[in-house]
C-alpha cells in the first residue's frame, strides 16, 4: 500500500469510527453533561461542578479497566485502573468545559467519541513508538489533564455569558 493510500484509509477509518462511537457516547453525555453538570453547577458553581462530574465519570470507568473491557496489551487491569482514570478525569474537564461553552449535546458527544475512537485507534500504530504502552498512556493522560485544568482555570470567565467561577 502506498503512503497516500495508507493515509486515506486511516482518515476514512478515523472519521467513520468517530461517527459510530460518538453516536454511542451521546447516551453517556446526556447523563453526565446534559443532566448532572447543570444541576451541580446551579448549586456549587461551574468549576466545582465540572471537577465533581469529571471525578465521578472517571470513577465510573474503573470497572471497565478492572474487568478487561478496556485493556491495553501487556498492561495489567489493576495498573490500568490506577492510571487511566487520570486521563478520563482530564477528558472530563475538557468535555465539561465544552459543555459550559456550548451547551451542545452534539459537541460533547463528538468530543467524547473522538477521544474514545482516536485514543484506541492510536494503539493500533504503537509499534512505531519506542516507548512502552503504559508510558504512552500516562503521558497522554497527563497531557489531557493539563489541558483540561488550563481550560477550567483560565477560560471559564471568557464565555459569552457569565458563568460562576467558584
Amino acid at each position: 500500500m502506498t503512503p497516500m493510500g495508507l493515509a486515506g484509509r486511516v482518515a476514512l477509518n478515523a472519521t467513520v469510527g468517530v461517527v459510530i462511537v460518538s453516536s454511542m457516547a451521546i447516551f453517556e453525555e446526556i447523563g453526565w453533561r446534559a443532566w448532572l453538570l447543570p444541576r451541580l453547577q446551579a448549586r456549587i458553581g461551574a468549576r466545582r461542578a465540572v471537577l465533581i462530574t469529571s471525578a465521578v465519570w472517571a470513577a465510573w470507568h474503573i470497572p471497565f479497566q478492572l474487568s478487561g473491557v478496556q485493556h491495553i496489551d501487556g498492561v495489567s487491569p489493576v495498573i490500568l485502573a490506577l492510571t487511566l482514570p487520570i486521563g478520563t478525569f482530564g477528558a472530563g474537564l475538557v468535555i465539561g468545559w465544552l459543555w459550559l461553552k456550548t451547551e451542545s449535546i452534539w459537541i460533547v458527544a463528538l468530543a467524547h467519541g473522538a477521544s474514545n475512537n482516536w485514543g484506541q485507534y492510536a494503539f493500533k500504530y504503537m509499534q512505531f513508538v519506542q516507548a512502552p504502552d503504559l508510558v504512552v498512556v500516562i503521558a497522554g493522560s497527563l497531557a489531557v489533564l493539563v489541558l483540561g485544568a488550563f481550560l477550567l482555570m483560565f477560560r471559564v470567565r471568557s464565555f459569552g455569558r457569565q458563568f460562576e467561577t467558584a
